[in-house]
């Protein structure tokens, strides 16, 4: 089931320019700018969520016990290597990834399993079509809240949801 859900994770994030910078467990980084520093970034991690997304209720049909979430979040981070002088290893660290990390917890308590940051729908261009508000949370470590967004949801004249 993981196998299948990673390669589900590495086909939709790198189908728009990102990368998968690690799995953890049953959790995987994705990145999506360094190390390039993409323009477009937003957009395509929004994209790459939604596609995900879908990708993800497939899965469930086969693995009724898959509970997978998404969270995304925009901002600066560090890049680079990172460990000691026989293990280094490339990563991004900073607030983004933390939040990110925060909202995919909170996105478990969504129909649509996805929360995303408000920094990412404000610099996705047309992309943010896609996605509405949805609350602002109190993350877990952090003194500020966040606004978030989860996608405009989309049906079918059979009324399935995409």
């Amino acid at each position: 089931m993981l196998n299948d859900m990673f390669a589900a994770v590495v086909h939709c994030v790198g189908a728009e320019g990102g990368w998968v910078n690690k799995f953890e467990g049953d959790a995987a980084l994705c990145v999506f700018g360094p190390p390039d520093n993409n323009i477009g970034h937003a957009a395509a991690v929004l994209r790459a969520a939604r596609s995900l997304q879908i990708a993800l209720i497939a899965l469930a049909e086969k693995y009724p016990e898959l509970d997978a979430a998404i969270g995304v979040a925009s901002g600066v981070v560090v890049a680079g290597n990172i460990g000691a002088e026989h293990r280094y290893e490339y990563t991004v660290i900073g607030d983004p990834v933390n939040v990110a990390a925060r909202l995919t917890e909170r996105a478990k308590t969504v129909p649509e399993r996805i929360l995303v940051a408000h920094d990412t729908i404000a610099d996705a261009a047309d992309e943010a079509r896609w996605w509405q508000p949805h609350e602002t949370l109190m993350l877990r470590g952090r003194s500020t809240p966040t606004k978030t967004f989860t996608p405009v949801p989309a049906h079918d004249p059979t009324g399935a949801r995409a």
